[in-house]
């Protein structure tokens, strides 16, 4: 049975390689071939019998069935863009956007960007079609034409040398072919100029039986491959050496199986017929020889499928077990990590309660210092039986009530930062810093930290505002105690916003590259004090990117670091 496989398979090949051509190529020509590159090119998608665009969006006509045969012969590949008509496919190939014109005649303008093959791809006569009624002979065309409507196709190269050649006759531009066939049927114009083939295909296919070849111009007009001047020159080459080897008898063959449809009987290719009996032999003996192997493989499967049940089985209760145990860790560890989230929180809020403290102080150190200089004021005027009237008592003790106020709303300002976030709220970034302030900027004006606010973000947005304020305070703090450790004059925090982005800058001299990327790990800190925990940052980067979905990071930027919140 192999050696018949082998005899059919060789069969095939031999019947699969007798269309093989004998050209020959230069080695430059062959390793282009060899590239496998394929040549774009556009085509006329409105000149059949030549070429047009077919319904299912192809290349078909005569010129299609030559480039194939080219393809065949050299192994090139063409790959055709389509387009709705002959100018977008001019001005494509103008542009450079593709590497050939399927086929068209030489011109001095077409030079300019396209190298031409010397041999034809094809040739015809063009010719004036006229209704069967018109008696005219056309045999003086000069005389004949004046006055003359007569049809050419936009754009087309027959058309423009029509125009020079007989320029007494009215030209009237139509976009299709079939459209010049339709005016000169209703009558609408005289004449239409097109190539004797095409006259031909529609008149004897399309159904235009009332119209007819009136005269057949001498003037020739070949048909070239062109190419982009940017491809190389082998290319060129390559098509003019297969387009000299195709036989004019398969032109004409091609010729006339658009020109009249050939009885089907004769168009049958036994070499192909046989060539798929062939293959098709070959496909059923490999198939028969595969089901014997798989037949002959398939008792040693049994066995060996059945063992391996048996142990996938023993596998599944096994990993049963282990997922039931694993489920139950991962419980716990969740747990676990929930819990340690929930302390670390706490205790960064109790780390941050010393400070506080401190920011109260000197919040309400001016207050009080208000209140006593009023109270000694009105003690004094008593104890010296000084006369003090209605409205120095009034203003004394309306001072005393405004700082008095002043001291409550710190308190709120402080008692309302330490409640639980337990569900966001819509506010503007603007608002959330200013409430941040109003805790530490007496702390750090008493510090001589200047602080400079830009908001250019007028939008709301939806945040935990305690946490929110909790960020920031912490960033605002490490940087008034940078200042202090490092001794920095004219201290100065720049805090800006834009769109949902915070940034806090300061001039603070900056953060070590080597430690940079460490500051927000837990238990890290660059102070020295012994009750410092390490955990604000950490806690800032959790509140951003886990109950935010935000990004907080840190870069140095000249003399000082910026923090930047993203929500």
């Amino acid at each position: 049975m192999k050696k018949i496989f082998i005899f059919l398979f060789l069969l095939g090949s031999l019947l699969a390689n007798t269309n093989s051509n004998h050209l020959k190529f230069t080695e430059k020509e062959q390793a282009w071939i060899n590239k496998n590159t394929p040549i774009t090119y556009v085509y006329d998608t409105d000149w059949a019998p030549f070429e047009w665009k077919n319904e299912v969006n192809r290349h078909t006509g005569i010129i299609s069935d030559i480039l194939n045969i080219i393809s065949k012969k050299s192994n090139l590949k063409f790959e055709a863009i389509h387009t709705n008509n002959w100018s977008t496919a001019v001005l494509l190939a103008q542009n450079n956007k593709v590497d050939m014109y399927s086929a068209i005649p030489y011109s001095s303008d077409r030079a300019n960007y396209m190298n031409f093959t010397s041999s034809d791809i094809f040739h015809y006569h063009a010719c004036f079609v006229k209704r069967s009624n018109d008696k005219t002979a056309y045999k003086n065309l000069q005389e004949e034409l004046i006055n003359k409507s007569i049809a050419i196709v936009n754009s087309s190269s027959l058309g423009n040398s029509m125009k020079e050649k007989y320029p007494q006759a009215h030209y009237i531009e139509v976009d299709k072919t079939e459209d010049g066939f339709k005016q000169l049927e209703d009558g609408h114009i005289d004449l239409f100029i097109i190539n004797s083939a095409t006259a031909n295909y529609m008149i004897n296919t399309k159904g235009y039986n009332n119209l007819e070849i009136a005269k057949k111009i001498d003037q020739m007009f070949k048909l070239k491959v062109a190419i982009s001047k940017s491809m190389p020159d082998e290319v060129l080459s390559i098509i003019d050496k297969t387009l000299a080897d195709i036989d004019q008898n398969e032109i004409d063959r091609i010729y006339n199986k658009w020109i009249s449809p050939v009885d089907t009987a004769k168009r049958i290719n036994w070499k192909i017929i046989i060539y798929i009996i062939v293959i098709t032999l070959i496909i059923v003996l490999f198939l028969l020889y595969r089901q014997y192997l798989l037949y002959k493989t398939n008792k040693n499967l049994e066995t060996t499928v059945q063992k391996r049940t048996n142990d996938l089985e023993d596998s599944k209760k096994k990993l049963k077990n282990i997922n039931a145990t694993l489920e139950h860790k991962i419980k716990e560890e969740v747990e676990k990590n929930k819990l340690q989230n929930q302390q670390l929180m706490q205790q960064s809020k109790m780390a941050l309660m010393g400070e506080m403290i401190s920011m109260i102080a000197h919040q309400w150190r001016q207050p009080l210092n208000i209140i006593t200089l009023s109270t000694v004021k009105l003690e004094t005027g008593i104890l010296l039986n000084n006369e003090i009237s209605n409205e120095d008592i009034y203003n004394i003790t309306s001072e005393i009530n405004k700082q008095s106020q002043y001291l409550s709303n710190t308190i709120d300002d402080f008692r309302y930062f330490y409640k639980p976030d337990k569900e966001s709220v819509t506010v503007k970034l603007e608002d959330v810093i200013s409430k941040s302030l109003s805790i530490i900027k007496a702390s750090l004006i008493s510090s001589h930290i200047e602080i400079i606010q830009e908001y250019k973000s007028k939008e709301e947005i939806e945040l935990y505002e305690n946490e929110m304020t909790q960020v920031i305070l912490n960033i605002l703090k490490n940087a008034q105690d940078n200042f202090s450790e490092k001794g920095i004059k004219d201290p100065c925090i720049k805090i800006t916003t834009e769109n949902r982005t915070i940034s806090i800058c300061d001039n603070g001299g900056g953060i070590p590259e080597d430690i940079l990327e460490k500051i927000f790990d837990p238990y890290f800190s660059t102070k020295d004090e012994k009750n410092v925990t390490g955990l604000g940052l950490y806690m800032s980067k959790t509140i951003i990117e886990k109950h935010h979905g935000g990004i907080l990071h840190v870069k140095n930027r000249g003399d000082g670091v910026c923090f930047v919140i993203e929500v």
